[in-house]
């Protein structure tokens, strides 16, 4: 008896989550004021020492990205002094992708 009760309450609740989650997405869609075109752009910042899921997520990356020939890809290494600003502006410290 308890088994037929759970699933339709369990049910009830999957998609009362769902329902609230669509509409808190749509009330952020909807309150957004900006008339300027969505631009996007990815920086992936890392160490001087580059482990192979650096390397990876780079590789990959690239590969995504030829499919949007326009999306600008940034490396930045957070080790050299150059990039100290960009690194303190995203708060990157090793191994962060940013979009």
């Amino acid at each position: 008896m308890k088994k037929n009760i759970l699933l339709p309450v369990f049910l009830t609740l999957i998609l009362l989550f769902v329902t609230v989650n669509i509409v808190a997405q749509g009330k952020i869609a909807v309150t957004t004021k900006s008339k300027a075109p969505a631009t996007i752009e990815i920086i992936q910042f890392h160490s001087d020492h580059r482990c192979a899921t650096c390397i990876k997520i780079e590789e990959l990356t690239l590969e995504t990205l030829k499919s949007f020939p326009n999306v600008p890809f940034l490396l930045v290494n957070v080790d050299d002094k150059k990039n100290e600003k960009i690194a303190t502006q995203f708060e990157a410290a090793g191994t962060a992708l940013f979009l």
